[in-house]
């Protein structure tokens, strides 16, 4: 997710991720699901440019990988959205790969952010299908933006101010309800980029989705190869 960081990175493939990851976890003594969770992947993806963790506490998390192996290097990069300064951290290791630490804007709000982070290319259409509904919505990696204060939300979605004219939404289960899909089905899985497609599919809205070829779209194709591989077969609307 780090964009290329760090020069010289390993790519691994699965197996040797799935190994690298094992001793990982072991040497820094955190837990997946307390201290951390992963973005979901595609089922079908064979190689890792990098490691990505979505963390409860960045600073705990550097904390006990410096401290059990020293990394070669470590950058942190400020994500500033709605005038709100975030950030992420990224490590290389002495093995050259990169650790990317995503971290959400609370506790609250990690189901969000494994959102925007899941399945490369599913965020592109998130924010489309966000733009179809011609609201007051959009989708960042601290979770859904809400810029009219003068939408109603149910008693039960929590929110918050984070600006003169917006609010946070955190809740992931409204987020996917507002978009016409299934969450329980996102958690679930996809084999590859064009199930993945077909789930979008599912929405209300999708058919409302338009993609085009700019210098944005190029550089998506470019960067993600699921959505290239959609572009290339003529699977988008363009």
């Amino acid at each position: 997710m780090g964009g290329e960081v760090f020069d010289d990175t390993k790519t691994m493939t699965k197996d040797e991720y799935d190994q690298w990851m094992v001793k990982f976890l072991a040497k820094i003594g955190l837990t997946e699901g307390i201290d951390f969770v992963f973005p979901y992947r595609l089922k079908n993806k064979m190689t890792y440019s990098d490691v990505d963790f979505i963390v409860h506490d960045c600073e705990k998390f550097v904390d006990a990988v410096t401290t059990n192996d020293p990394p070669k290097s470590i950058k942190k990069i400020l994500l500033s959205d709605e005038k709100i300064d975030s950030y992420s951290v990224h490590m290389l290791t002495n093995e050259n790969i990169q650790i990317d630490v995503l971290k959400p804007w609370s506790d609250k709000s990690i189901e969000m952010t494994r959102t925007f982070y899941s399945y490369s290319c599913a965020n592109i259409f998130f924010k489309k299908l966000l733009l179809a509904l011609e609201g007051c919505f959009r989708l960042s990696h601290m979770g859904l933006l809400c810029a009219d204060n003068t939408y109603v939300f149910p008693d039960d979605v929590h929110c918050e101010k984070i600006g003169p004219t917006t609010r946070l939404v955190t809740d992931h289960k409204f987020f996917f309800s507002l978009l016409d899909l299934s969450y329980e089905r996102f958690i679930e899985g996809f084999n590859d980029e064009y199930e993945l497609l077909d789930y979008f599919k599912t929405s209300k809205y999708f058919d409302k989705i338009k993609f085009i070829v700019n210098s944005k779209f190029r550089h998506d194709c470019k960067r993600l190869a699921p959505f290239n591989n959609l572009y290339v077969k003529s699977l988008l609307n363009i």
